[in-house]
Formats: C-alpha cells, structure tokens, sequence
C-alpha cells in the first residue's frame, strides 16, 4: 500500500528531475562549445 504511493508521488517528480537535468546539460554542453570555439579561433 505505502509502495504504491511512494511509486505515485515518486514518478512525477523523476519526470521533472529528468527535463531539468536533460536542460541543463544542453545549457552546459552549449556553452562549453562555444567557449572551446572561442578559444580555438583567438588562439589562430
């Protein structure tokens, strides 16, 4: 009984956990991108 509602309240916030996480990665990748751009064109 209390696994069922642990599993109900826990599954939508690993949903939201999961977006934020996929977000923030993009966001850090992004900007890891275009720093290594920056230094490889300043550095030419």
């Amino acid at each position: 009984m209390s696994g069922d509602q642990y599993t109900q309240v826990r599954r939508p916030v690993s949903r939201i956990a999961e977006k934020v996480l996929g977000w923030l990665s993009w966001i850090f990748f992004t900007i890891i991108n275009h720093h290594y751009d920056v230094y490889r064109t300043s550095f030419i």
